[in-house]
């Protein structure tokens, strides 16, 4: 791979130490499959006129999430490479089947690109992208960010979710978590299989996620909030400099991130929440219920812990297992991690 400063090329393989410095372009990732034509997934490189760390930003790992992909744009027009020191690595959309489709998983094959890392080179099409992603554009990270927003059927509250613990990558990750900017923060002490951050946690890569409301559409000013700090944690690295400001999160939250987990409904039928993001409940508390066409109540779903409402279902539709609440529990700020 042989790039020139100011252009655009395609590879199969992708290494940033072939990048010079002072570059600023659009690296296509091809990825070939027999079920459909060669797909190449854009690399948005900037690599500022002094080296320095790298920063990898994912978008768009689920189709039905609009925030992250805009912001990496945002960031990649607003900088320019006499700006860093260090590199910045951003995929807009990075699962372009399922973004073409407006869909969680991939239309073509079925499967959830954020549940099958690290992938396999000869699987189906979600398989390979994650490979490549993987081998090609993560692995290169000093520090790994993943924009996610909830989708179009569930809801979150704008966080930054981190991993909590006592190694080096928990350290890191917790002090740019704290660092990111948003009101919510969300640690997590284990890390589900098959996901970006637990193939960069593999790595021995401090990672953070970010989630905001979903339902299926484009909020600037949740684009806005990742684009500064994304920007936040690029100045925490050294990669650019940036005036930043004091800042305390209002929720610090302690608990499992994954939402497979979450408590299921056991009927058909309509949804109607008795309680709303971020409010604290009490086990066997309802948290809603699901009625029949006819407006009959057929099911009381109750809070399965104690401990603050994370995630919940919006749209009304649900049948059998069917995911409607997640509640996590609440932990302290430690005061050398209040402010940026």
């Amino acid at each position: 791979m042989s790039l020139n400063n100011q252009s655009t090329m395609e590879t199969t393989d992708f290494d940033t130490s072939a990048v010079p410095l002072g570059f600023k372009g659009i690296v296509n990732l091809k990825i070939r499959s027999n079920n459909i034509d060669e797909l190449s997934i854009p690399v948005f490189v900037i690599k500022g006129n002094q080296p320095g760390k790298t920063i990898t930003v994912l978008g768009g790992v689920h189709g039905d999430e609009y925030d992250g992909p805009q912001a990496i744009r945002d960031i990649y027009t607003s900088l320019e490479p006499d700006e860093l020191t260090g590199t910045f690595l951003g995929v807009p959309h990075s699962n372009i089947p399922a973004f073409s489709a407006g869909t969680r998983v991939s239309p073509i094959d079925g499967l959830n690109l954020a549940r099958i890392f690290p992938g396999n080179e000869n699987g189906s099409i979600t398989e390979k992208i994650a490979n490549s992603l993987g081998t090609n554009v993560i692995r290169h990270a000093d520090f790994f960010i993943d924009l996610h927003s909830s989708g179009t059927y569930m809801s979150m509250p704008l966080l930054i979710g981190y991993y909590s613990g006592s190694n080096k990558i928990a350290k890191d990750s917790q002090k740019a978590a704290f660092n990111f900017g948003t009101d919510v923060v969300w640690g997590h002490s284990d890390i589900s299989k098959g996901r970006t951050i637990s193939y960069a946690h593999h790595l021995g890569i401090p990672w953070l996620y970010s989630e905001c409301p979903g339902g299926g559409w484009l909020d600037l000013y949740h684009v806005g909030k990742y684009v500064s700090g994304v920007k936040n944690i690029m100045k925490m690295l050294g990669i650019i400099a940036l005036q930043t400001h004091k800042f305390t999160p209002k929720h610090y939250l302690i608990g499992s991130g994954d939402v497979d987990k979450s408590i299921t409904t056991t009927t058909t039928g309509y949804l109607l929440p008795h309680v709303d993001l971020l409010q604290n409940v009490e086990k066997g508390q309802p948290l809603g219920k699901v009625i029949d066409l006819s407006g009959n109540e057929i099911e009381t779903i109750e809070a399965n812990a104690s401990g603050i409402v994370i995630c919940m279902r919006k749209t009304p539709s649900v049948k059998p297992d069917t995911l409607a609440f997640l509640i996590t529990g609440t932990g302290t700020i430690v005061s050398d991690l209040k402010t940026i």
